[in-house]
C-alpha cells in the first residue's frame, strides 16, 4: 500500500512547526512534542481538554519513511480541527481516541480491553 506523502522532502522538523502552527491556528494551545525511543507524542489543549496524539516510531526507520509519517500526522490533525471549525463533529467526536482523561491515559487505553473482547459483528473485518 502506498503511503501518504510518498517521496516527500519537508523535514520532520518542518511539519512539526506546521502542526504547532495549526494548532494555534484552531484556537488551541500547543503543549509539547515528547520523544520516546519507540514513539512520538504530540500534547496540546484545546475545548477544555487536553490531548496526547501518539505517534508510534519505529527504533529503525528510514528518514524518508519518517517525513512521509509525519506528514500523515500533520494532515489527521489538521483534517480533524477544520471538522470542529467547520461543525462536522465537536471537539470531542473528533479527538476521542486522544483525549486524556482523568487517569492520565488516553480514552482509547482506557476502552481498548473492552473493544478487543467484542465478539466479531456486522462491520468487523477478521483481517484487520
Amino acid at each position: 500500500m502506498a503511503r501518504f506523502a510518498k517521496n516527500t522532502q519537508v523535514p520532520v522538523n518542518q511539519t512539526r512547526g506546521e502542526i504547532q502552527a495549526i494548532v494555534a491556528r484552531f484556537g488551541c494551545q500547543f503543549d509539547a512534542f515528547v520523544d520516546e525511543s519507540f514513539r512520538s507524542i504530540v500534547c496540546f489543549r484545546g475545548f477544555g481538554r487536553w490531548v496526547r496524539f501518539v505517534v508510534p516510531i519505529k527504533t529503525k526507520i528510514d528518514p524518508q519513511t519518517e517525513r512521509e509519517l509525519w506528514r500523515g500526522v500533520l494532515l489527521g490533525i489538521k483534517g480533524r480541527l477544520v471538522n470542529v471549525k467547520d461543525g462536522v463533529e465537536t471537539f470531542e467526536e473528533a479527538f476521542y481516541a486522544h483525549l486524556v482523561t482523568e487517569s492520565g491515559k488516553r480514552v482509547y487505553e482506557e476502552v481498548k480491553p473492552k473493544l478487543m473482547a467484542l465478539p466479531p459483528g456486522i462491520g468487523h473485518n477478521k483481517e484487520v
